[in-house]
């Protein structure tokens, strides 16, 4: 019981950390997301006896990433995202093609990591903070689950090619069943409740129960709360922005708390091997991110234009909530401190190329804050 009182008010006390940091960071103009991670580092380094139970961690880790996936694909416009899917396709793949084959390739290769744990990185880092052509809305499901798929294939060592894939397809339809289950559930218990206060608490709780049901029965958690996004953005396409209002304001708090654990659980290998295999890697994704943004608006914005969109847009909270996920669970191995660095590379270097160059803050592709 003593133990259970001193987490819950670690948890509220990390909570009051993090909107003081948010505060902070909106007042000064920085990137709160940076902050927090670095507040998150200070205290797991200065205080490690400031700790959660791993059980607890775990928890709010999986629910942080099931509510993120539901909201990332809840959020789309259908009509608009009509006009330009074929746009935002193409866009998509090209980067989500690029990043898991060249830095698979530059990971296994000029570093030297196993194949395994290089895709595995890849697919951590597909870019997803993205607002033109509603790319995002396409990379950000795939690099939410495209993780897990992958952990879970290489996993079985042992196994053949057409053992591995079998399992991974059968994950994947038991995600999407499960999504449009629970999706034809919640139409039937939202269609009557949409307007009253307590609404949104049947998204949250519709989101938890696709998740916990698609792994209870072999599948894709992840990818279930994604499919139940798609469901009722389809469903609710009138009402959708009343009922995800307070869900929003959930999602955001765990943010703070998905940026802050993080730093806190991570053990980063301050070695010499560690630094420049994380620079490196994040050199290459960097040039591939540009590389994807000029075979796809080069027509439209010149080389300049390129690169500071490319270096003022940091990874997102989708990114960060996977790792938080590996972290949690001890998974990965060395995919998870290497993806971290490579998310406070990313940061850094958004920071920096904003307080260079003031007037990218209008640019119609700046970043936003998760708040």
């Amino acid at each position: 019981m003593q133990e259970a009182l001193l987490s819950f008010i670690l948890l509220a006390g990390l909570l009051a950390v993090g909107l003081m940091i948010s505060r902070i960071a909106r007042k000064l103009t920085l990137s709160q997301e940076l902050l927090l991670l670095i507040t998150g580092l200070a205290l797991g380094t200065f205080f490690p006896a400031l700790s959660l139970s791993p059980a607890l961690v775990s928890t709010i880790a999986i629910a942080a990433l099931a509510l993120i996936a539901f909201e990332s694909t809840a959020r789309l416009r259908p009509r608009e995202f009509d006009t330009s899917i074929a746009r935002a396709t193409k866009t998509a793949l090209l980067t989500a093609g690029l990043v898991l084959a060249l830095l698979t390739l530059a990971a296994h290769t000029l570093i030297g990591l196993p194949v395994a744990i290089s895709l595995l990185i890849s697919a951590i880092l597909i870019p997803t903070n993205n607002q033109m052509f509603h790319q995002n809305t396409i990379t950000t499901p795939l690099a939410i689950v495209l993780p897990f798929l992958i952990l879970n294939a290489t996993q079985a060592t042992s196994l053949s090619l057409a053992e591995k894939i079998t399992p991974v397809l059968s994950g994947l339809a038991i995600g999407i069943g499960t999504g449009v289950f629970v999706g034809v559930i919640l139409f039937k218990l939202v269609h009557s409740l949409w307007n009253k206060p307590h609404a949104w608490l049947a998204l949250v709780a519709a989101t938890l129960l696709s998740y916990v049901l698609a792994e209870h029965l072999g599948g894709n958690g992840i990818l279930a709360a994604a499919t139940l996004g798609l469901f009722f953005t389809s469903a609710y396409a009138q009402h959708k922005i009343t009922l995800l209002k307070p869900e929003h304001s959930l999602t955001t708090t765990i943010s703070l708390l998905v940026f802050l654990l993080s730093g806190m659980i991570v053990k980063i290998p301050l070695t010499r091997f560690f630094i420049v295999t994380s620079i490196t890697l994040f050199i290459v994704y960097t040039c591939l991110r540009f590389i994807t943004l000029w075979l796809t608006l080069h027509k439209q914005h010149n080389t300049h234009a390129l690169a500071l969109m490319t270096l003022a847009t940091p990874t997102s909270v989708e990114t960060t909530a996977v790792v938080f996920v590996l972290l949690a669970q001890n998974i990965g191995g060395i995919a998870a401190p290497l993806a971290f660095a490579c998310i406070i590379y990313s940061h850094i270097t958004a920071l920096i190329t904003r307080s260079l160059s003031p007037s990218h803050e209008n640019h119609p592709y700046r970043h936003k804050s998760v708040s």
